[in-house]
């Protein structure tokens, strides 16, 4: 009963930002607007975290070694540059682990979503830095894929794409006007 009164409101909250049409009696596809569609977040939870467990105890940390200098390195708000970056060090790091579970059609849709989410990744990183955040979220789940806890790995990476999810949603109840806003980052920067 709970989670169908979440649930509800959660369908409110969006139709009232245009995301999604209200309706009582059923609840009916996010609009296909650009950069609207948080289906994508749904699609991620039922692909990523079993990626996240199928390759635990198969790499070390060293296969991790640039992602986690360019986590680390964070990222400044309103910085093209350094936010590119750090959205190409959690593509590459959500691939490495997807693909090491040699399923390769798998590590690709997993690619596919992550570049999918990117412009949602990026309303989320507006409005607060929140690269400490991030690489806290990022070494856990390093830890569980190295440590081979895959149940481990499962949940986190779970967890991060909730929270994820969660935060666009926030900026976006926040600050309306992001829903409209061209935001992207160009192809040319840091490529």
């Amino acid at each position: 009963f709970l989670g169908h009164q979440l649930r509800h409101r959660g369908h409110g909250a969006l139709a009232h930002l245009g995301m999604r049409h209200a309706h009582r009696d059923r609840a009916v596809g996010v609009d296909r607007q650009p950069g609207v569609d948080l289906d994508t977040f749904g699609r991620r939870l039922l692909l990523e975290p079993p990626a996240a467990a199928e390759p635990a105890g198969r790499l070390d940390a060293s296969a991790f070694r640039d992602v986690e200098r360019a986590f680390a390195s964070g990222y400044r708000r309103g910085d093209t540059r350094s936010t590119a970056a750090f959205l190409r060090a959690n593509r590459a790091f959500r691939v490495i682990i997807a693909g090491a579970g040699g399923n390769r059609r798998l590590a690709d849709a997993v690619a596919g979503l992550v570049d999918e989410s990117e412009r949602y990744l990026l309303l989320s990183l507006l409005p607060a830095d929140r690269s400490r955040e991030m690489l806290s979220g990022y070494r856990d789940l390093v830890a569980a894929v190295v440590g081979g806890e895959g149940s481990r790995a499962e949940a986190i990476s779970r967890g991060q794409i909730e929270t994820a999810r969660a935060r666009v949603i926030e900026a976006l109840m926040a600050h309306p006007a992001l829903i409209d806003m061209p935001v992207g980052i160009p192809a040319t920067v840091g490529s």
